[in-house]
Formats: C-alpha cells, structure tokens, sequence
C-alpha cells in the first residue's frame, strides 16, 4: 500500500508505503525482487520477520543482511533484494534527503 505523507511533510516525502505481511489466503511471494533505479531515496524499515537483505550477485543464494533499518540511497543500476513483508517506509523527496544528518547515513546501503 502507499499513500501520499501528510500535508505537513509532503515538501520532505513523496509517498509513504507499508508492506503487510502475507496471509493465508494470499499466494507466495516471490523470494527476489529487481530493483530499478528511480533516482529515490527511501527510509526503510523492517517491523516484523528477517533483517533486510540484497543479492550482492545473481548466484548468490543467500542475501547479504542490512539490519532493521536502512537508508537506501539513489542508484546507478539494477540490483535484486529478498523479499519479505512487514515493512513500512519513506520515499524522501531531494530536499528530505538533505535533510538527513550524516550520522544517519553511516550504515546506509547507498
């Protein structure tokens, strides 16, 4: 799901999204998803079920773990991540990014 942020930051975010988790009655996720660059970047953060994770390569099997919470920067090419729901996140705008203190930035996947 994603929707527009509240008027009050829609100069910072361009769009708030929430990955639920999946149900029962829902048919299964794929395990990989092709990310494209967007020239985006967003505060992801991971409520419920494994760390974040990306394919640093196509045969890798097993996802490189990026934590909890990830500052995911705007990127020159394709790469694939894990997928998995149960995360929540904000699309930052040029002028939210420049907001962000470089200490929040340490640990970032740019």
């Amino acid at each position: 799901m994603e929707r527009a942020p509240h008027p009050a930051l829609a100069g910072l975010i361009r769009s708030v999204w929430l990955s639920a988790p999946a149900t029962s009655h829902t048919l299964p996720a794929p395990q990989r998803e092709w990310m494209m660059p967007t020239g985006e970047m967003h505060l992801v953060l991971r409520l419920a079920g494994p760390p974040i994770g990306v394919f640093d390569h196509l045969d890798d099997c097993v996802p490189r773990d990026l934590g909890h919470a990830v500052v995911n920067g705007a990127r020159a090419g394709v790469y694939t991540k894990a997928v998995a729901a149960g995360s929540s996140a904000v699309v930052l705008r040029t002028s939210g990014a420049a907001t962000l203190p470089l200490s929040a930035c340490r640990r970032a996947y740019i």
